[in-house]
C-alpha cells in the first residue's frame, strides 16, 4: 500500500519531510522505508493519523496545540501539560531545559521552516486575554514565505482568512474571500499578542513532518476480546479512536469537553471514555459525536451553535443522548465546526447547529425532506428531465457551511447548508461514487472504478489538481491518481485507490496493489451497477406501467343486467371511476405497492381482471350504486390490467430489497476492508443472504412469461407502447448513467434479463476471489463454499435456458419473445455453443453460418468443427457437429466452389475447403460401411431432399447432400443478370408511339411490381454483407439501384413530354393513381421511386400544373408522400413494413441504411470478444429480406409485354435536361 497527500502543509500535516505545500499528489515514501502497509487514514485540521497492517498508530502534523499546549503525540516524550486557558506576553526567555525538550521531541521531523523571531518572549499567564473561538490557529500564522511558490503574499492573507469566509456561490465553490475581514479586524488588539505567543510555541515545537509512531499500549489496559482500531476521528486538536470492541478513546484539547471528560481539561494521555458498545464516531472541530450498536446517537464537546442537538447553547463534557432522535435509529453521524448532520434507519436525514451563512441557530434536530431531493428534477427551469436516481444514503460529509450526501446507488449530492440538495454532475454522471471526504471547502470522491475526483476551493492545492483559476466549479480527475497508460503519469495497471480523507485544506488517499481487494471491489462495482439497473426497473417502468394500468377493482364494466327483486327493477352497475376533467385518462396514484383490491370478498373465482370486477359490479349492484354512461366505451381486448403488469415484474421488490441487503453489507466490509486479515466468503454465506436470493428462482422462471406478456401488450395497446417509449426515454436521465462495461440496452426486456445476468456475475467473481486468497487463508475456506452454493443456484436458473455454459448468459441479449441470444464470445465459445445439443437460441446457426466470414475463414470454422466431432465421438453425441456441416453445404455452398460473386469474395479459397471436407467424409465413411444396413434412393439426391438423420449414417447425410450440391452447375446457382431488354415481339413503332397513360393504371403498377420483384430476387444474400454495396463488390443490388432511379426518371419524363399545363396535370394525376395502384399490391418500391419523381425539383416547380390537380388526387398524393417521406429516418415506412405480409417489393433503401448504421455503430470486437450481436442484427435485417425474395406474386398479377417492353426501352432525360424542359414548359 501506498499513501499520496497534497493540500497545504504548513503544519506538516502531508508527511513528506517538509512545510512546503503541493498541489499535486506526493507519495510519502516514510513507510515504504520502514516496511510498514499502511491500511487506514484519517485527517484533521492540521494533522494527519495512519494505522499501519500491524494496528499501530502513525501521526504527523501539529506538533501542539499553541492555544493549550496539547499534544496528540503521545507516547514519545514525558508530556505533563499543564492546562493554559489564557496566555499571557512575557519578557522572559524559554529554559535551556523546555528547548533541549522541544529539540529531542522533533528529532524525526525536517527541519522545521523559518520563525519570524519575537522581539519579546512570551509565557502563558492568566492575565493575557482568550484567543477568540472562531479564529483558528492557521489565521494566526504568519510565515516569512509563500506557501506555495506561485503565490504571493496577498493570496496566503487570504488563505490565512479562508476558514472564517462562508461560500456564496450557489455552485458551492466561492472565490470571495473578504466577507469576514470586518469580523477578524476588530479583535486586532487581542491578536496582535496572541500572534506573538504562537509563533514562540511554533518556535520551540516545530510540526513533525514526518508520521511518529504513537504508543497504543493503552489499549491493552482494558480487557477485551477485540483492541484493534476500527476507525480514527479527527478535530481541531483532539484525536478519537473507536476499536473493534465498540471502546472509545480519545486525548487532546478538551477544553469544551470535546474528549468526553467530565474532570480534566486537557489530557495528552489518552483516556477511554465513559460509553460502551459503541460502532461508529464523528469528530468536529470541537464536539463528538458516536452512535452506538443501537441507533442511540450521544455527543459531546463545544455547543456554541447548539451543533450538540440539545435544545440548548451548553457545553457538554461527557457524552449526552440526543432525546430528540429517541425513536429513531440513527446509522450515520457527520459533523463540521459548527454543524452536525444524521441519518436513521428509517430513512430520515436531521440537521441541527449553525443552519445557514448569516449564523441562525437550530439548536434541536431538524428533519431534511432528503429523500424528496434525491429523485426530483435536477433543473425544472431547463425541462431537461434529468432527475436523482433516489436510493438511501449511504454515507455524510460535512464542511464549513457544506454538506455532502452519498447514496447508496453511486450518486453525491452536496448543497450549502439551508439550501436544497442537488446531485453533482458533469463527470460524476458517468461514475458512481462508493466513498467521499470533505474539508473545509473541498470535496473529494473516490468512485468505483478506483479513480478520485475532487471539486471546491483550490487555493491550497487540495484539490489536487490544477483548476481554472483558484477554485473548481467542476467536478475533475485528479490524473496523478488514476492509470494512464498512454501519457505514462499517475499510478501503475495494478495499483488503484481504495480510500480518500480530507483535512481542512488538505487531502490524503490511500492506493493498493493488492488482487484480492482488486477483485473485492470490482464485485462491488456491479453490484452497485446492478442495483441501479434494478432502481430504474422499478420506479421507472413498473411504477409508470402500474399508473396507466386498469386498478383491479375500480373498473368500467358493461351492465350486467337487470334484476328484479321485491317487485322493483334494479340494475347491477359499476363503480366509475374518476377522470381528470382536461383527460379520459383515469387519475391512478403511482405506487409500486399493490392496488386496494380484496379479492377475499370476491370468493375464490377468477383471478382476472375482468372476472373479479364482474363479481365486485355484482355485488355494487346489490347496493344500487348508480349506473355510468360511460361503460359502452370500454374495450377488454386494449385493457392493461394491474396483474398484467404485476406478472411482468414479478418479485421487483424483493430483488431490490435483497439487492440493497447484501450491496450494504458488502460496502461495510470493504469501508475497513484489510486483504490479509478480513474476510469476505461469509457474507455470502450469510442465511439472510442465501435466503432472500432464492427469489432469483422464480424470476427466472417467469423470465419467458414476461417477455411474452411485454410483447403481447405493446401489440395490443398502443398506450403501453408509447408508456414504454417514455419511460426508456426517462431511464438515461434518471440518476447516473448506468456503467457501459456490463449494460448495452436499458429497454424493458433487457433490464429484465438483468437479474439473470448478475447471479453469474457473482460466481464469477468469487472464483476470481477463490485464486486471489492464499489457500491458507481463513477466507479460502468460505469463498469456495459460497462459490458452490451460488453455482447450484446458477445451474438451477439455467434450466430454463439450456446454456452449454450456464455464464453463457452474460454475453446474451432478450429478443421480444424472452429468449435470450448470444452477443459475444471468443471463437471457440460461439462454435461450442453453435454444436451443443442443447441449445436455446433457435437462430444461432444461421446467423453465424451467415456472418462467420468477418471474424473467421471457412477453412479454420471447418477445422473446428472436425476437432469437436473428435472429440464428441465418445460421448456419442456429435450429430449437432454434423448437422451444422450439413446446413453449411446445403444453405451456403458457395464457400465450396467459384460462382459470379465469389470473386469479390475474401480468403475464398474453395478447393482446399472441399478437400478438407471430402477427406473427413471419406475418411469417416470408411470406418462406417460396414454398420450401414440401409439403402439411399437416389431421390435423396435431390436439390432440397431431407437429410438422413439416422444414426447409422451421420457421414452419409452430410456425403449426400455435398454430392448434390455439386451437381448443380454453379453458374446456374447464382445469377447477375443483365440490364433487361425489350422482346422482339413488339414492333419499334408501337414503342415510339405510345405513352403509358394509353393503359390502365393498374396494368402499369403490375408490370412494375413484376419488374421490381425481379430485381430483388436476384440479390444474393452475400452481397448485403459488410457493406459490400458500397466497394462496387454486390453487382445484382446495384442493378437494382439503377433500375430504382430509372423508374423515377420515368415518372418525370412522361410528365415533361406533355405540351400544356392541363395535360401534365393529367399526367401528374395518372401516376398519382399508378402508386396507388402499387400500394395496394403492397409494392413500396414503386409508391417510393413514383412519389420521389413527382417531388423532384422538375416536377414540384411546375405550379399551374399541381393547381389543375383535383381534390382527391391531391389528398391521394399527400397520403401517399407522408408513407415514403424519409423524415425521422422513414418511421412511417418502417411501421407499416412491420405489419406487411408477403408478396411484397420492399423499399431496399431502408434496410441498406440499417445495415450501414449497424456496420458502422457497433465494434467487432468487445473486449476481446467478438460483437455476436453486431452479426445478430446484422442477420435480422438480411433475413427480412430474404423473407420477400421467396414469395412470388401470384398468377393474378401479371405483365404486360409492351408495357414491360416500353419501360426498359424508352428513352429518358437526366436531371439537367429535366430541368431545362420544365423551365421551358413553365
Amino acid at each position: 500500500m501506498s499513501v499520496y497527500t497534497f493540500g497545504l502543509n504548513t503544519s506538516g500535516a502531508l508527511s513528506l519531510g517538509d512545510t512546503e505545500s503541493y498541489n499535486k499528489p506526493q507519495k510519502v515514501n516514510y513507510f515504504s522505508t520502514i516496511n510498514k502497509r499502511v491500511k487506514r487514514i484519517a485527517a484533521g485540521s492540521y494533522n494527519t493519523v495512519f494505522v499501519t497492517d500491524d494496528d499501530e498508530l502513525y501521526i504527523a502534523g501539529l506538533n501542539k496545540d499553541p492555544k493549550y499546549n496539547t499534544t496528540l503525540f503521545y507516547g514519545i516524550e514525558e508530556n505533563k501539560p499543564t492546562p493554559i486557558s489564557t496566555p499571557t506576553p512575557s519578557t522572559s526567555k524559554p529554559t535551556a531545559s523546555t528547548t533541549s525538550s522541544s529539540s529531542s521531541s522533533s528529532s524525526t521531523s525536517s527541519t522545521p521552516p523559518k520563525s519570524i523571531t519575537p522581539p519579546n518572549s512570551t509565557t502563558p499567564s492568566e492575565n493575557s486575554p482568550k484567543i477568540p473561538h472562531m479564529i483558528s490557529t492557521r489565521n494566526l500564522l504568519n510565515k516569512e514565505k509563500p506557501l506555495l511558490p506561485t503565490r504571493s503574499e496577498t493570496q496566503l492573507s487570504q488563505i490565512q482568512l479562508e476558514r472564517t469566509t462562508p461560500p456564496v456561490s450557489p455552485s458551492l465553490v466561492s472565490t470571495n474571500n473578504n466577507s469576514n475581514n470586518s469580523s477578524v479586524s476588530s479583535n486586532d488588539d487581542d491578536m496582535s499578542k496572541s500572534k506573538i505567543f504562537i509563533r514562540h510555541q511554533m518556535e520551540l515545537e516545530p510540526p513533525k513532518t514526518i508520521p511518529v509512531r504513537i504508543n497504543t499500549g493503552f489499549l491493552e489496559s482494558v480487557k477485551s476480546p477485540n483492541n484493534i482500531i476500527k476507525q480514527v476521528a479527527l478535530g481541531n486538536y483532539h484525536i478519537v479512536l473507536l476499536t473493534e470492541g465498540g471502546n472509545v478513546w480519545s486525548w487532546g484539547c478538551n477544553f469544551n469537553g470535546q474528549c468526553g471528560y467530565p474532570q480534566q481539561e486537557n489530557s495528552s494521555t489518552p483516556r477511554m471514555v465513559e460509553l460502551k458498545c459503541v460502532k461508529s464516531i464523528a469528530a468536529g472541530v470541537k464536539h463528538t459525536a458516536a452512535i452506538n450498536e443501537w441507533g442511540e446517537l450521544y455527543v459531546w464537546g463545544l455547543n456554541e451553535h447548539g451543533e450538540l442537538g440539545l435544545g440548548d447553547t451548553n457545553d457538554r463534557r461527557s457524552p449526552t443522548r440526543v432525546n430528540k432522535l429517541k425513536s429513531e435509529m440513527v446509522s450515520i453521524v457527520a459533523c463540521s465546526s459548527t454543524t452536525s448532520v444524521c441519518y436513521t434507519e428509517s430513512g430520515k436525514m436531521f440537521v441541527w447547529g449553525q443552519c445557514d451563512e448569516k449564523g441562525k441557530n437550530q439548536m434541536l434536530p431538524l428533519q431534511l425532506p432528503i429523500h424528496s431531493y434525491l429523485s426530483a428534477e435536477i433543473d425544472p427551469t431547463n425541462n431537461s428531465g434529468s432527475c436523482g436516481g433516489g436510493g438511501r444514503i449511504k454515507q455524510i460529509a460535512c464542511g464549513q457551511w457544506q454538506i455532502a450526501a452519498l447514496t447508496q446507488l453511486g450518486e453525491v449530492f452536496w448543497w450549502n447548508v439551508g439550501n436544497k440538495p442537488q446531485p453533482l454532475r458533469g463527470i460524476l454522471d458517468n461514475n458512481s461514487v462508493r466513498s467521499i471526504a470533505m474539508g473545509n471547502f473541498h470535496l473529494v470522491c473516490l468512485t468505483d472504478s478506483g479513480e478520485v475526483i475532487t471539486l471546491g476551493r483550490n487555493k491550497t492545492g487540495q484539490l489536487g489538481r490544477v483548476a481554472d483559476g483558484n477554485d473548481a466549479t467542476a467536478p475533475g480527475i485528479v490524473k496523478e491518481l488514476s492509470y494512464d497508460e498512454q501519457k505514462g503519469v499517475g499510478l501503475s495497471k495494478e495499483e488503484f485507490v481504495v480510500s480518500v480523507a480530507a483535512g481542512e485544506y488538505h487531502s490524503v488517499v490511500l492506493v493498493e496493489n493488492t488482487a484480492k481487494t482488486k477483485n473485492a471491489l470490482l464485485l462491488l462495482r456491479m453490484q452497485r451497477n446492478y442495483l441501479r439497473q434494478l432502481n430504474i426497473l422499478e420506479k421507472v417502468y413498473y411504477r409508470s406501467l402500474l399508473a396507466i394500468a386498469t386498478p383491479n377493482d375500480i373498473l368500467n364494466l358493461p351492465t350486467l343486467g337487470s334484476q328484479k327483486e321485491g317487485g322493483s327493477n334494479r340494475d347491477s352497475l359499476t363503480l366509475s371511476p374518476s377522470k381528470d376533467s382536461s383527460s379520459n385518462v383515469m387519475s391512478v396514484p403511482i405506487s409500486s405497492s399493490s392496488s386496494s383490491s380484496s379479492p377475499g370478498l370476491i370468493g375464490s373465482g377468477s383471478g382476472t381482471i375482468k372476472a373479479r370486477s364482474h363479481s365486485i359490479a355484482t355485488i355494487r349492484g346489490l347496493f344500487g350504486i348508480p349506473n355510468s354512461s360511460n361503460y359502452q366505451d370500454l374495450d377488454f381486448n386494449t385493457m392493461v390490467g394491474e396483474d398484467d403488469i404485476k406478472e411482468i415484474f414479478s418479485d421487483i421488490e424483493t430483488l431490490v430489497k435483497s439487492t440493497e441487503t447484501f450491496l450494504q453489507r458488502l460496502d461495510n466490509r470493504l469501508d475497513n476492508w484489510d486483504a490479509e486479515k478480513k474476510i469476505l466468503g461469509d457474507i455470502f454465506l450469510d442465511e439472510t443472504i442465501l435466503s432472500s436470493y432464492r427469489v432469483y428462482i422464480p424470476f427466472s422462471d417467469n423470465y419467458n412469461t414476461a417477455c411474452m406478456m411485454v410483447f403481447n401488450l405493446k401489440k395490443r395497446s398502443e398506450k403501453f407502447a408509447n408508456t414504454l417509449k417514455e419511460c426508456e426515454k426517462r431511464s438515461r436521465q434518471f440518476g447516473i448513467k448506468l456503467d457501459k462495461e456490463f449494460v448495452k440496452e436499458i429497454d424493458l426486456k433487457s433490464l429484465l434479463l438483468a437479474p439473470l445476468q448478475n447471479i453469474p456475475r457473482i460466481y464469477i467473481m468469487l472464483k476470481e476471489l477463490s485464486l486471489s486468497t492464499l489457500p491458507n487463508h481463513k477466507d479460502f475456506e468460505f469463498i469456495n463454499a459460497a462459490a458452490g452454493k451460488f453455482q447450484v443456484l446458477l445451474e438451477r436458473m439455467n434450466q430454463n435456458f439450456q446454456f452449454v455454459d450456464a455464464v453463457e448468459i452474460l454475453n446474451c441479449s432478450s429478443n421480444e419473445y424472452g429468449n435470450p441470444q448470444i452477443m459475444g464470445g471468443s471463437l471457440d465459445q460461439l462454435v461450442d455453443k453453435l454444436t451443443h445439443h442443447n441449445i436455446s437460441d433457435p437462430h444461432f446457426r444461421e446467423v453465424f453460418l451467415l456472418t462467420f466470414r468477418s471474424f473467421t475463414t471457412p477453412q479454420h470454422l471447418l477445422g473446428l468443427l472436425i476437432d469437436i466431432h473428435n472429440r464428441q465421438i465418445s460421448s456419442g453425441k456429435t450429430n449437432r457437429v454434423i448437422n451444422v456441416i450439413t446446413s453449411w453445404v446445403v444453405h451456403h455452398f458457395y464457400d465450396f466452389e467459384s460462382d459470379a460473386l465469389t470473386q469479390f469474395q475474401e480468403n475464398h479459397q474453395p478447393r482446399e475447403l472441399s478437400a478438407m471436407l471430402e477427406k473427413f467424409v471419406g475418411y469417416q465413411l470408411q470406418s462406417e460401411e460396414s454398420s450401414l444396413t440401409t439403402s439411399v434412393s437416389k431421390s435423396n439426391l435431390a436439390i432440397g431432399a431431407t437429410p438422413i438423420s439416422t444414426s447409422s449414417a451421420p457421414m452419409a447425410q452430410i456425403r449426400l447432400q455435398y454430392k448434390a450440391q455439386r451437381d448443380i452447375d454453379p453458374q446456374t446457382r447464382v445469377i447477375v443478370p443483365p440490364p433487361l431488354t425489350a422482346s422482339s415481339n413488339t414492333p419499334a413503332a408501337t414503342l415510339a408511339s405510345m405513352t403509358l397513360m394509353d393503359f390502365s393504371p393498374l396494368e402499369i403498377a403490375h408490370s412494375m411490381t413484376l419488374l421490381d420483384q425481379y430485381y430483388l430476387s436476384k440479390i444474393d444474400k452475400r452481397e448485403f454483407l459488410q457493406q459490400r454495396w458500397t466497394k462496387g463488390k454486390a453487382p445484382n443490388i446495384q442493378t437494382s439501384t439503377d433500375h430504382f432511379n430509372r423508374m423515377s426518371h420515368i415518372v418525370i419524363t412522361e410528365i415533361l413530354k406533355s405540351k400544356n399545363s392541363k395535360q401534365r396535370s393529367a399526367e401528374i394525376a395518372f401516376f398519382i393513381s399508378v402508386a396507388n395502384c402499387s400500394f395496394e399490391l403492397n409494392n413500396l418500391s414503386s409508391v417510393a421511386y413514383i412519389i420521389y419523381g413527382l417531388n423532384s425539383a422538375p416536377i414540384c416547380r411546375l405550379k399551374k400544373s399541381w393547381t389543375k390537380l383535383s381534390k382527391d388526387s391531391m389528398q391521394l398524393f399527400e397520403y401517399l408522400d407522408k408513407i415514403v417521406t424519409p423524415i425521422k429516418n422513414y418511421i412511417s415506412l418502417r411501421q407499416l413494413m412491420t405489419t406487411i405480409q408477403p408478396p411484397c417489393v420492399p423499399f431496399l433503401g431502408t434496410y441498406l441504411k440499417d445495415l450501414t448504421f449497424i456496420e458502422d455503430g457497433n465494434p467487432s470486437v468487445i473486449g476481446g470478444l467478438i460483437n455476436f450481436y453486431k452479426h445478430r442484427k446484422i442477420a435480422e435485417v438480411i433475413f427480412q429480406i430474404l423473407q420477400f425474395q421467396q414469395v412470388p406474386y401470384s398468377t393474378n398479377v401479371h405483365f404486360n409485354p409492351i408495357i414491360r417492353d416500353y419501360l426498359l426501352t424508352t428513352q429518358t432525360l437526366d436531371e439537367k435536361q429535366a430541368q431545362k424542359v420544365s423551365v421551358e414548359c413553365e
